[in-house]
């Protein structure tokens, strides 16, 4: 009990230190004005992921994020598309981006350990160096392609929200790691 008692103790001394600092604005950015990420605003937030955003190296960070909702299988809203936008972290200024068609929800990106990055997109995991060119490609096909399975129900077909996918994560390591679900 002491010793928990006394690494509280610690532990506020500690963090009265940062409270007492003022914390002090760099930058901000509206990525309103980017021409892609504008596409959600037409979309309800309900359907939407949040964007993510990582830091690729001290002074590169970059946001993923879906353009609009997924379309509706065999429907004539138009595709959503998967994007990765690099925003320098010392200043705020938007630079480059690479997009990729999304089939189904599990678009993802993900920082390696060696300073690149991985996006994970339509049918493809795709490898990214830090300057945005493609170093490595590897195929991921979907039996489906996106589209829903069908589930039979009392003689009565409904589409399965259960979507096939991939999924893509980088382990404790580094190493980059795949799944198929």
């Amino acid at each position: 009990m002491r010793a928990v008692m006394k690494m509280g103790l610690v532990f506020i001394a500690l963090t009265q230190s940062l409270v007492s600092q003022s914390v002090t604005k760099i930058w901000s950015v509206d990525l309103s004005h980017e021409e892609d990420f504008r596409r959600r605003v037409r979309a309800s937030e309900v359907n939407l992921r949040s964007p993510t955003i990582d830091f690729l190296k001290q002074d590169q960070i970059i946001v993923a994020f879906d353009d609009d909702v997924l379309p509706i299988p065999d429907s004539d809203m138009p595709r959503a598309a998967f994007h990765v936008l690099e925003v320098e972290a010392t200043s705020g200024r938007i630079g480059r981006k690479i997009s990729s068609e999304a089939l189904a929800s599990g678009s993802k990106m993900a920082v390696t350990r060696d300073g690149n990055f991985l996006m994970l997109a339509g049918e493809k995991l795709k490898k990214f160096s830090s300057s945005f060119n493609e170093l490595a490609s590897l195929p991921t096909p979907l039996r489906l392609h996106g589209q829903p399975t069908e589930q039979r129900i009392g003689g009565t077909i409904y589409l399965n929200p259960r979507y096939e996918t991939w999924d893509v994560d980088v382990a404790p390591g580094g190493r980059n790691s795949y799944s198929h679900m």
